[in-house]
């Protein structure tokens, strides 16, 4: 769930400073459609250059959104931690359970009984 968040905020974040950037708004869509890899977009560009430096601004901006996004996750995961209960593993589990498949390997033995039979007849 994380990684889809983050990858949400991250593209949503690049994607609304692009367009808030008169020189990238028009190439937005295309940035943001693969925000992933636009770190090796950024090298490609000459450096110095002023589409260089907005879109390195663009992506440290969008990382410390994510980064803010999964603390706050992070801190409510933990604080809900607080309320969980202990659970001993030394308990013995007593249920009625079952494999399905059981049933389905005894036949799948029984058939190749079957087999390895009818073929000793055929050697004999």
């Amino acid at each position: 769930m994380g990684v889809a968040v983050g990858g949400l905020i991250f593209q949503n974040e690049i994607q609304r400073k692009l367009l808030s950037q008169p020189s990238l708004a028009s190439q937005a869509r295309q940035y943001t459609k693969d925000a992933i890899n636009l770190a090796g977009v950024i090298k490609t560009l000459p450096v110095g250059g002023l589409e260089r430096i907005v879109l390195t601004q663009v992506y440290a901006d969008a990382l410390k959104k994510v980064w803010v996004a999964m603390c706050i996750m992070a801190a409510v995961g933990a604080c809900l931690s607080l309320f969980t209960r202990e659970y001993s593993l030394d308990i013995e589990h007593k249920a009625e359970q079952f494999l399905e498949n059981v049933a389905w390997e005894e036949e799948e033995d029984a058939c190749l009984h079957k087999q390895a039979v009818s073929r000793a007849d055929i050697i004999i």
